[in-house]
């Protein structure tokens, strides 16, 4: 593969980003590139196996070395995790079309050029991201990062996270606050954002991306006593989660998720629960809270 990305005319720097998207492989051993495992267990192939059979090659007159350079360079593109490697593969495109109008050498990358692109960016996440890819891509293709304890890239990413001033205080939607907010949203008849806004309080989700995104009719289960969703991916958590919420009604039935859900579930035939964008259920939650004499309404994101 990597022998035809380089026969495409391809320079370096875009061979090893290419390189970093090939499909990952879970437990790639020397059994990948040789003969079968000696067992069938998790480890692969034993230690002394893979010796041997790189032995066999040595006095079969072939080089064993690039087999395990090839072993190296999966188990390094397994470390990272696919939705991680979209996003680096994001940050190399534009770091490369700097390079390019800089007329720098991206691969391998000179300290010089490193500050250069810094300049181009201006969130310090955004520069923690790129730098990342980038060092990544010197991984790949075995050359030295330059952006190692550089005492002025350190220098410059401080200076970064100075210059933004204090981060913004989030606004929390609290228990009273979603009370107020249900009430009016069941005065307009706006059942959907009032689902919306009670569900993200109750499960403490992402609104985009944990509960629009994922939100199918068969992840809600509700019994008598509690309300599952899931299983859904959660950010940081490598395997689908289910969440569980007590029902709430004899308590507070306008925030219990129990009624809201039964409502949506009526009222829509859609398999998402949610088809429009997140954008579209905060544009109604933001003017229902304007509706109630909320001074700082405006400034409410998915995640408050």
């Amino acid at each position: 593969m990597i022998r035809a990305l380089r026969q495409t005319h391809l320079d370096d720097f875009e061979v090893c980003r290419l390189i970093l998207l090939l499909p990952r492989r879970g437990g790639t051993h020397l059994r990948n590139i040789i003969v079968a495992p000696a067992c069938s267990g998790r480890g692969g192939p034993r230690a002394l196996t893979s010796i041997d059979l790189l032995e066999d090659l040595r006095l079969a007159g072939i080089n064993p070395g690039p087999f395990c350079d090839s072993v190296a360079d999966s188990r390094t593109g397994l470390s990272v995790a696919p939705s991680t490697a979209a996003t680096y593969d994001s940050h190399l495109r534009q770091i490369q079309r700097t390079c390019r109008i800089l007329g720098e050498c991206g691969l391998p990358a000179h300290i010089y050029t490193i500050r250069r692109v810094t300049s181009v960016v201006g969130h310090p996440a955004t520069l923690r991201g790129w730098l990342a890819a980038w060092r990544r891509l010197h991984c790949t293709a075995r050359l030295p990062w330059a952006g190692d304890r550089d005492p002025t890239l350190i220098a410059i990413r401080v200076g970064l996270r100075h210059s933004l001033g204090p981060a913004p205080v989030r606004q929390r939607c609290r228990k009273q606050l979603l009370r107020r907010l249900l009430q009016a949203a069941v005065h307009k008849g706006e059942w959907e954002a009032g689902a919306f806004a009670v569900i993200c309080y109750t499960f403490g989700l992402r609104a985009p991306s944990e509960l629009v995104g994922q939100a199918a009719r068969p992840l809600f289960v509700c019994k008598s006593d509690r309300i599952s969703y899931g299983p859904i991916k959660r950010k940081g958590q490598e395997q689908p989660q289910t969440l569980t919420r007590w029902c709430v009604c004899k308590v507070d039935r306008l925030l219990c998720v129990y009624d809201w859900l039964e409502l949506l579930l009526s009222r829509s035939y859609s398999h998402w629960l949610f088809p429009g964008p997140s954008g579209k259920y905060m544009d109604i939650i933001i003017r229902l809270l304007q509706s109630i004499g909320h001074p700082e309404a405006a400034a409410f994101t998915t995640h408050c």
